[in-house]
C-alpha cells in the first residue's frame, strides 16, 4: 500500500497551475519507472548517488551542521529514495496540461501555457514510511546543454563538397587558370532541451583554404565563384594557376579545408560563440605540361 500516501499529497496541490487530482494505483510497483532524461537532481539539499539499473536514485539526507551520523551507537536511518513518476502509476494522471504524452510510460510532469516543463512528479520514500507523491521544479545545467548541442553540430558539420575548374577527374594543364568553389555546405545545427530550458548551436560556413600539393595555398571567402564559362582560360576570382606539371604518374594531392563559425544561444538569454570547425577533403589532382613543337617549311 505504499502508494496511498501520495492522494493526500495530490488532492492539496490539485488547485495548483495545471495539477489535477489523482488516484493512485495501490501497491502498483510495476509501473514506475526512472526517466531522468528530462529533468536534474530532484532536490538541492541530498547528495545524490545513482543505482544502476534500478530505476531508482538514491540519496543521503544532508545534515545539519554539526549533526553527527549516528545517534547512541546506531546507523542513521535508511536513505531517501526518488524515482520518476509516470502515469501508469495513477488512474488519473496529475499535471493535464496540454501536450502532455498520454502513455502509461511517460513521465509525470506539469506545463505552462506554452508547453514549457514546469514540474516534475517524484515518489519521494523515506523508511520506514511509505512513498509519498511530490512535485519538483527541475534544474536545468545550461552549460551541459551548450555541450550537448555543440557535441552533435560537431559531429554532423560537413567536408566540403569541391567545384573547381578544371574538375579533379579531368586535371589540369601548365598555364591554366582555374576557378576554385565549393558547394554551400548551409548551417548546421542542433537544438538540446531538456525542462523547458534549451540551447541551440550553429555552425556556419566562413570560407575554405586549398591546399596545392605543391607548397602553394590559396584561402577563399564564403564557397568561392564557381566557373561560368568553360571556356575562359584565365583564373577565377579566387583562383590559382599552376606553373608546372605533376610528376610522371603521381598526381598532386589537394587538400580543401572548410571553416565554420560555432555560435550558440540558450533559453537564458546567454549566447556566444565557441571553438571554431574545420573541416577537410583530399583528392589526386594530375597538372600535364603540353609541349609545343616548331615546324619548319
Amino acid at each position: 500500500m505504499r502508494r496511498l500516501a501520495a492522494a493526500v499529497a495530490l488532492l492539496g496541490l490539485a488547485t495548483s497551475g495545471h495539477v489535477t487530482a489523482a488516484t493512485p494505483i495501490a501497491d502498483s510497483n510495476t509501473n514506475r519507472s526512472d526517466t531522468s532524461d528530462e529533468t536534474a537532481q530532484p532536490v538541492p539539499d541530498i547528495d545524490v548517488s545513482s543505482d544502476s539499473g534500478s530505476g531508482e536514485i538514491g540519496a543521503g539526507v544532508a545534515l545539519p551542521a554539526g549533526a553527527s551520523t549516528e545517534q547512541s551507537g546506531q546507523p542513521t536511518r535508511p536513505p531517501c529514495s526518488w524515482t520518476r513518476a509516470v502515469n501508469g502509476d495513477f488512474r488519473d494522471t496529475p499535471g493535464t496540461a496540454t501536450g502532455e504524452g498520454a502513455r502509461p510510460s511517460d513521465p509525470v510532469v506539469q506545463r505552462d501555457a506554452s508547453g514549457a516543463v514546469t514540474r516534475t512528479g517524484w515518489w519521494k520514500e523515506c523508511p520506514p514510511q511509505g512513498a509519498v507523491f511530490v512535485w519538483v521544479e527541475p534544474s536545468v545545467d545550461i552549460e551541459s546543454l551548450i555541450d550537448g548541442a555543440a557535441a552533435r553540430v560537431r559531429r554532423t558539420t560537413p567536408v566540403p563538397v569541391p567545384d573547381i575548374n578544371p574538375p579533379p577527374p579531368a586535371g589540369s594543364i601548365v598555364n591554366l587558370g582555374m576557378w576554385l568553389a565549393v558547394q554551400d555546405p548551409g548551417a548546421t545545427v542542433a537544438q538540446v532541451g531538456v525542462a523547458g530550458e534549451w540551447a541551440r548551436v550553429e555552425a556556419s560556413h566562413t570560407g575554405f583554404t586549398v591546399d596545392f600539393g605543391n607548397g602553394d595555398e590559396v584561402t577563399c571567402d564564403g564557397v568561392g565563384t564557381p566557373i561560368v564559362d568553360p571556356e575562359v582560360v584565365d583564373e577565377g576570382p579566387c583562383g590559382y594557376t599552376y606553373r608546372r606539371s605533376s610528376p610522371d604518374d603521381t598526381p598532386f594531392q589537394v587538400t580543401i579545408t572548410s571553416n565554420y563559425v560555432v555560435t550558440y544561444a540558450t533559453s537564458t538569454g546567454r549566447s556566444g560563440t565557441l571553438a571554431p570547425i574545420s573541416r577537410s577533403t583530399t583528392f589526386a589532382y594530375d597538372v600535364d605540361e603540353i609541349q609545343t613543337v616548331g615546324v619548319s617549311n
